[in-house]
């Protein structure tokens, strides 16, 4: 093995302890999937809330609540929530995707240095 390709072992080494460094803190944890999860259902969570507040005979002023049936927020909500990935696709998607950009980052890498050799090679005198 050649010191180049040693060299290039090391960098791929050090570019995917970058990208686990850079990228450990946004994992998906339970945390953020629930937070996303209320994120995607909080306007129906809302309606949801108009419309048990107006069989209790409570005030509340959600106009924009009041055009949805009971029946339509419940479907809604449980599309929504049928909709979402689950902790551990999330969590195969985001080392998926982080293992695609280190793949990626690194065949750029190849093919940079593939085409350096490739016109180095063009300049060397030819042999008589």
């Amino acid at each position: 093995m050649s010191g180049w390709q040693r060299l290039r072992i090391v960098l791929s080494v050090l570019l995917a302890l970058t990208i686990i460094v850079a990228e450990y803190k946004s994992f998906p944890t339970r945390q953020i999937a629930f937070d996303s999860l209320k994120n995607t259902i909080g306007e129906w969570a809302t309606c949801e809330q108009y419309n048990d507040d107006m069989k209790a005979g409570r005030d509340n002023s959600s106009t924009e609540c009041s055009t949805y049936s009971e029946q339509h927020v419940a479907e809604k909500i449980k599309g929504q929530v049928a909709g979402n990935n689950t902790l551990y696709e999330r969590q195969a998607w985001f080392v998926a995707e982080r293992f695609g950009l280190w793949a990626g980052l690194n065949l750029i890498a190849y093919l940079i240095i593939i085409t350096c050799r490739w016109v180095y090679r063009g300049f060397r005198p030819k042999a008589v």
